[in-house]
């Protein structure tokens, strides 16, 4: 869950990355806010786990399919830097 101190403290829309424990429940939850709040959130799939490791890729296709972008850490770093260059 996204604490309402924070959401209300982001302009919409914000970009926002998450890492975390527990993929189908602490991230899953705090995507699912961020993206009813309007942002645009970037979950890093190896940057997420579960106790149970067959929980992971269920979380990240229902955080995919609520509109969420599922990439690696890789990626996300390579993409960013991109950004920041083009200005």
């Amino acid at each position: 869950m996204c604490l309402r101190e924070i959401t209300t403290q982001l302009p919409v829309p914000t970009s926002v990355a998450i890492v975390g424990i527990e993929s189908h429940v602490c991230v899953l939850q705090t995507t699912l806010d961020l993206l009813k709040s309007g942002h645009q959130v970037y979950v890093i799939s190896d940057g997420v786990s579960s106790c149970n490791k067959e929980e992971i890729p269920v979380a990240l296709a229902r955080m995919r399919q609520a509109g969420a972008f599922i990439t690696t850490s890789e990626s996300f770093v390579y993409s960013f830097v991109y950004l920041v260059a083009k200005g």
